[in-house]
């Protein structure tokens, strides 16, 4: 099995949904549409902070919007899952490094389905960073899988993004719509693999900015 099979989908892992905006700007202004669908369709949303720069910027966002939300730490995955079963649809927010240990002694084969979503507003720049999420919705069985949210201007993407937003503008694409295709999956898996290649754990940072700074040298 590839590399890119075993990040976007095959027999070990759920594959990422990748919406890809123009902006930050235009991410963070769509965003609560984009949660609001999850929650219309009866499932929770796990929004996952990769960083503590995003965690504060996500509260900070949440807090001036409509969208009730709770901040949660579970200690183990069963606790998670209990907290999420037979509750009514809401927003959870989770830092990555809150992700309870999962193995395979503490996932359970007959557990049943979680309506569900796993969310995130950025992809994080290592490989290893997005398995986090893959193998929580897995854990969880994950109802609606997982949806990263990301934006053009984000440092992961600066290596090639000006050139993508050239071509996306010539299509006639504007920032109030995301693209979600196999070529910028492709692409995006790309870079992952080219930083987890030189990077070979994945250290802690303040932000994707702090941490590519740091580790990728780019």
């Amino acid at each position: 099995m590839g590399l890119f099979d075993w990040l976007f989908g095959g027999k070990r892992l759920p594959q990422i949904q990748s919406r890809v905006w123009m902006s930050e700007d235009a991410l963070w202004r769509k965003f609560s549409a984009e949660v609001h669908d999850e929650l219309t369709q009866g499932r929770h949303v796990l929004l996952v902070c990769h960083f503590p720069d995003t965690w504060e910027h996500t509260l900070k966002w949440l807090e001036g919007s409509a969208i009730a939300f709770e901040d949660i730490q579970p200690r183990t995955l069963r606790e998670l899952q209990a907290l999420l079963q037979g509750r009514q649809p809401q927003l959870w927010l989770m830092a990555a490094h809150e992700i309870p240990p999962i193995d395979d002694e503490n996932v359970a084969e007959n557990s049943p389905p979680i309506r569900m979503t796993v969310m995130a507003t950025e992809h994080h720049p290592h490989l290893a960073g997005d398995q986090k999420l893959q193998k929580l919705a897995q854990a969880l069985k994950a109802e609606g899988g997982i949806i990263v949210e990301s934006a053009l201007d984000q440092v992961q993407f600066k290596s090639y993004s000006s050139h993508v937003v050239t071509l996306l503008k010539a299509l006639g694409m504007d920032d109030t719509e995301h693209v979600e295709t196999p070529v910028v999956a492709r692409q995006i898996a790309h870079i992952q693999r080219r930083i987890a290649e030189k990077v070979p754990d994945c250290p802690s940072a303040e932000s994707a900015k702090d941490w590519m700074d740091r580790y990728a040298g780019e």
